[in-house]
């Protein structure tokens, strides 16, 4: 008997027993206009760049448009076997001259104690992929040369399962994995699969050792540095600092709000989407469902929807 879990917000995992039977349909709905956001080259390439190789890697010109959206599966039997399968977000393909990849966008809301884990099934995953197609390529390129006989099917010649292996001279394409973390309180999941073993000694034992770690790169959206933040276009600087301030005390949203008033004065759809499923605003929700506060270019008014808001004595939209 096995059981399967099928959910995108990674942080159910750690509930996997519990829950393994039930899919959690919030969390399939919450992913999907993130996960549109992410998909645009722009913002995708954007994303990776600012934080996590920190100059203008990746192109977008150079992403392949079409994006691999997956759901986190896992399966867990009474034997205490452990599968993964499809775990990740978003996953595109970038080939620029001087450079090959795969990377991976995760979107989460709870911090996930298994994620260090995650992250290194799915490169291996991603990997072993790559593999085989670089396997079936010699195999298709064996049968063209020699064309099998009629009505025999390959593999038919002496030894091709080894002419087909992985030779010296292939190559595959680094995997790179980044989660964004939204969660409102900060993230205390392990960041490094080291994160999750039982140190006999301390907290450092062992670390230096090569072959005893993998590590995985977070980033804490509500915690991400104003001097970086800063340096995001006007949509992704939106999204992010209004989750960054969002329920701050001393009026910090206001604040930011304000000093971008220029992209605020016109959200685009696709931002503001985003923005209600992370934050499950209502005040957001509403006002882009008033007419007075659409734009001419589709997009919504936050700033006035918000000055409208905080003229209301019962500080609620109508």
């Amino acid at each position: 008997m096995s059981h399967e879990y099928s959910g995108v917000m990674p942080g159910n995992a750690a509930n996997v027993l519990d829950q393994a039977a039930e899919v959690n349909i919030t969390s399939l709905w919450k992913r999907s206009a993130v996960a549109t956001l992410w998909s645009h080259n722009e913002y995708f390439c954007e994303i990776f760049n600012k934080l996590l190789f920190r100059r203008d890697q990746i192109k977008p010109e150079d992403v392949s448009s079409a994006t691999k959206t997956e759901i986190a599966w896992m399966r867990l039997s009474e034997d205490a076997g452990f599968e993964l399968k499809n775990a990740g977000n978003l996953c595109k393909e970038a080939n620029g001259a001087d450079y090959h990849a795969l990377l991976g966008l995760e979107n989460m809301i709870d911090a996930d104690p298994l994620y260090a884990f995650r992250v290194m099934l799915l490169d291996v995953l991603n990997y072993g992929r790559q593999i085989g197609a670089i396997e079936q390529e010699h195999a298709e390129a064996v049968v063209e040369k020699n064309p099998p006989p009629d009505e025999q099917e390959p593999p038919y010649l002496p030894g091709i399962e080894q002419l087909k292996s992985f030779r010296k001279g292939d190559k595959i394409k680094k995997a790179f994995t980044m989660g964004l973390y939204y969660g409102k309180d900060p993230w205390d999941g392990p960041t490094h699969l080291y994160g999750m073993m039982d140190s006999p000694h301390t907290a450092d034992w062992g670390k230096d050792y090569p072959g005893g770690d993998y590590p995985s790169y977070i980033v804490d959206v509500r915690r991400i540095p104003e001097e970086i933040l800063n340096q995001f276009s006007p949509e992704l600087k939106a999204f992010l600092g209004f989750i960054k301030y969002e329920g701050e005390e001393d009026g910090k949203l206001g604040v930011f709000v304000s000093q971008n008033k220029e992209v605020f004065s016109s959200v685009p759809p696709i931002v503001m989407n985003a923005l209600v499923e992370v934050t499950g605003s209502p005040v957001l929700e509403e006002l882009m469902s008033m007419k007075e506060f659409a734009t001419p270019d589709g997009g919504t008014n936050v700033c006035a929807g918000l000055e409208y808001l905080a003229g209301r004595e019962d500080g609620k939209l109508t």
